[in-house]
């Protein structure tokens, strides 16, 4: 069960450059989304699914690096004033 959430999450990160690719592209280049994926993987190769990763994952670490310490100081001081 657990490698196929896995599987939809790695799905989920490969999806918006091919959604952008699709939206982008001149009408009539792609029959649908799908083919849009199909035709950049073949051309392309799976790594192309991959493009922009770098600066996703980057901003999705510093999010949580700024969530999660706002988070304990809030956990903490609320702690301190109650005890």
């Amino acid at each position: 069960m657990s490698f196929h959430l896995q599987q939809i999450h790695h799905l989920g990160l490969s999806l918006p450059p091919s959604s952008l690719r699709f939206m982008n592209s001149p009408s009539g280049r792609y029959r649908g989304a799908l083919h849009c994926a199909l035709e950049t993987g073949r051309k392309e190769g799976p790594l192309a699914f991959y493009k922009g990763f770098n600066a996703s994952f980057t901003r999705l670490v510093a999010w949580n690096i700024v969530l999660w310490i706002t988070y304990e100081q809030l956990k903490k001081g609320v702690l301190r004033a109650y005890n």
